[in-house]
């Protein structure tokens, strides 16, 4: 197992904008003041902060990590609050924050003072159709932080797990604003400041891979009008999953503790826990493909023993599995064509969502990414498609990318990756 490439892209918009727009960007130009009005230079805006310290090198690039065991380089320090570098809003001569923003047309902005006791949450909407230049002009107050902490914990597995990520997201009436903040935690605990006001806590962790579900009662969060109230535009975004707790934080406190935030294990389609990691030491659930490609359409992981083998469950819709894990996986197969006869890779692709459930369906599917992301070339290991999601369903597969190793004796690896896997080829050498 390897941590998510999604939980290391430091809180990118969710947000996706009409796909007919141009692609150019907006800028906010923002001044900010203390509770008593005067105005506050000493400051930091952005629209992405880490809860973990850096997350970042001098070069203000995400900090490497291979897998669980260099988790420790960006999920640490739980609590200190540090903007991300490439999000980060500039202070001009006047005192005033201008922050370029990429053509997206929400922005939740958090500004901190440098000593982290007042801060300010601003969600700034463009006026102008997204693709068209635009400066918006605010005023962010700043008002007392709070100390937000939470412990989390699988009561159905019954364990703590072996790393927790949490994102804060502002609540708005009408549109979904993208998350601000994150917070990781590998001893399950996390720790933010925040404004006094009213947030959306999504928590998910893995090992066991599980999250907090939202309440059947809160599921139904669009407004129920089909015109967007007064000076609001409409836009068309791609639909979010449920996420799982709403807290306000009141303004008459220092420090909320949320107690333990209890992550839920998924189901399978039978509605049957299911969590691969019960199968540690043991060997995992059998495949459920509708078709494949580079192995038969009856393939089992039987048939791969006495080899090492990676699973690695992806979609189509998840654009880093495209664009990162499987150019990654690419690279180690083709680096690694000498020592083939120890391991293989099998792409577990699951096209439920777009009804893709044979290899001609998923060709179609993929022609973009082979053409613009993977240089003309299809994957060259073998890809099993996962057209009814019961595989991704018996294995609790909850975010993509999810890789699994298992060993040449069956057995699913407890924290395998792709590392792992590197380590043990060079050790049979």
């Amino acid at each position: 197992m390897r941590i998510r490439t999604t939980l290391l892209l430091v809180l990118t918009f969710a947000h996706l904008a009409h796909a007919d727009e141009a692609n150019q960007g907006w800028k906010i130009i923002g001044s900010v003041v203390d509770p008593q009005g005067n105005q506050v230079t000493d400051y930091e805006a952005a629209v992405s902060w880490s809860a973990n310290g850096s997350r970042w090198d001098e070069a203000g690039e995400l900090i490497e990590m291979n897998g669980l065991a260099d988790a420790h380089k960006i999920w640490k320090e739980e609590g200190v609050l540090v903007p991300n570098p490439k999000c980060q809003g500039k202070i001009l001569p006047d005192g005033k924050f201008e922050l370029s923003l990429p053509p997206h047309p929400l922005a939740s902005v958090l500004v901190l003072d440098k000593k982290r006791q007042l801060g300010g949450l601003k969600l700034v909407e463009t006026r102008s159709r997204v693709g068209h230049s635009m400066t918006e002009k605010v005023e962010i107050p700043l008002q007392k932080l709070v100390r937000v902490t939470a412990k989390i914990y699988c009561a159905e597995a019954g364990r703590t797990p072996d790393w927790s990520h949490v994102r804060v997201y502002p609540v708005d009436e009408w549109t979904e604003f993208p998350a601000f903040i994150g917070c990781g935690s590998l001893k399950g605990e996390i720790s933010f400041l925040l404004p006094p006001g009213t947030y959306d806590f999504e928590t998910h962790s893995e090992s066991p891979d599980a999250r907090l579900l939202l309440p059947k009662a809160d599921e139904q969060r669009k407004p129920s009008s089909a015109q967007p109230p007064a000076g609001r535009r409409a836009f068309t975004y791609r639909v979010l999953p449920p996420r799982g707790m709403r807290v306000t934080i009141p303004s008459d406190v220092t420090h909320v503790d949320l107690g333990v935030l209890n992550v839920s294990l998924p189901q399978d389609k039978e509605g049957n826990v299911a969590d691969y990691s019960q199968f540690y030491g043991k060997q995992p659930p059998p495949l459920s493909i509708t078709a494949a490609r580079g192995v038969p359409g009856d393939v089992k992981l039987e048939d791969f023993r006495g080899k090492w083998v990676v699973l690695e469950f992806w979609a189509p819709w998840c654009g880093v599995c495209v664009e990162h894990s499987l150019p990654q996986l690419t690279k180690f197969y083709e680096e690694h064509a000498a020592d083939r006869d120890q391991f293989e890779i099998l792409a577990i692709c699951n096209t439920e969502h777009e009804e893709a459930r044979t290899i001609e369906a998923y060709d179609q599917a993929t022609e973009e990414f082979v053409e613009k992301l993977w240089q003309g070339k299809r994957l060259p290991f073998p890809v099993l498609i996962d057209g009814e999601g019961k595989t991704s369903g018996v294995y609790g597969i909850q975010g993509w990318p999810t890789q699994l190793l298992i060993d040449p004796a069956g057995h699913l690896v407890q924290r395998g990756d792709l590392m792992m896997l590197e380590e043990k080829l060079k050790a049979g050498k």
